[in-house]
């Protein structure tokens, strides 16, 4: 189920971008997918986790821009385990600096934008590997019926984070799916970003 779109923008222009960064990003997965199956001879293990991070992230953004060039605002709704989307954000995110790890020990089906969730986690991830956290921990759980995103961290504490753009998104595509979002920090040291959307599945 989908929303109605808004106005089309410039046709020609959004396909001159489309072509633009689909052709290169499609060019990256390839060569990643190459690499995961050690098309060009020996890689060890490490090398071949590295190239599954690079197609993850290669995807996220194949996917964004084909929401772009169709002048997409609206969220498109269907039914997923929520743990997904999350998993493949944290294969988008260079996590090198910083202990990523999740706990969800079970599924939770949701009614909601897999992209937008997915966009939710990386940016969340990306705010706290940027403050400096050494250790990040998400969670997926229900509450009534509502999913909750938490994501912990060991960083320095909210005033770190920077109330930019990534916190605006994540703002903002949590207001879409008629959810809420909590910025705060811990008393026990870091930060805690928590959304909170209604969209647990009902049958």
């Amino acid at each position: 189920m989908t929303t109605a779109s808004d106005p089309p923008g410039e046709p020609g222009a959004l396909a001159r971008l489309d072509h633009e960064l689909r052709t290169p990003l499609a060019a990256i997965m390839g060569y990643a997918d190459a690499m995961r199956e050690r098309a060009f001879g020996p890689l060890d293990d490490a090398y071949v986790g590295a190239a599954g991070s690079i197609h993850a992230a290669a995807g996220h953004m194949l996917a964004l821009v084909e929401r772009l060039t169709r002048q997409i605002s609206h969220l498109t709704i269907e039914r997923f385990d929520a743990r997904e989307p999350v998993i493949e954000a944290m294969r988008c995110v260079d996590r090198r600096t910083a202990e990523v790890t999740l706990d969800a020990p079970r599924a939770l089906h949701i009614d909601a934008d897999a992209l937008a969730l997915r966009q939710i986690a990386i940016n969340l991830i990306a705010n706290a590997v940027a403050a400096g956290a050494g250790r990040i921990v998400l969670s997926l759980e229900p509450s009534g019926g509502d999913l909750v995103l938490k994501v912990d961290d060991d960083g320095p504490g909210v005033a770190k984070i920077v109330e930019g753009t990534g916190i605006g998104v994540v703002r903002a595509l949590v207001a879409a799916h008629g959810g809420t979002f909590s910025l705060e920090g811990r008393p026990e040291g870091g930060a805690r970003a928590q959304a909170s959307l209604p969209v647990l599945a009902r049958d």
